[in-house]
């Protein structure tokens, strides 16, 4: 049986032919195609792997920082604390020091 198409003689065995070897073609491309993009998706998941990596390392390194910050600000506060604790301690004796000044004076002068 002969078949033209385009133009073109081809028998009715050889176009069967043509046929699988331009599904075996495509095929190809599509597994090909498949394979290209598997190895994208997974340069995709490895990037976003290294990504949220670097992301927790950088949240460690900014929590440490923050830790670091809270403990210089406690240090400070409680230095004031010390600091205002003496004042008033320095204050009270002052205080103790003058009345007893003044207990004196008075039984000097009795």
């Amino acid at each position: 049986m002969v078949v033209k198409r385009d133009s073109i003689v081809i028998d009715a065995v050889g176009e069967e032919a043509a046929a699988a070897t331009i599904r075996r073609k495509r095929a190809e491309e599509e597994e090909e195609e498949a394979q290209r993009v598997a190895k994208e998706v997974e340069a995709v998941r490895r990037a976003a792997e290294e990504g949220a990596a670097q992301l927790k390392l950088e949240e460690a390194a900014l929590a440490a920082v923050e830790e670091e910050s809270r403990r210089k600000v406690n240090a400070k506060e409680e230095a004031r604390r010390k600091a205002a604790e003496e004042e008033k301690e320095e204050e009270a004796t002052r205080r103790k020091a003058e009345k007893a000044e003044a207990v004196t004076r008075i039984q000097a002068e009795n």
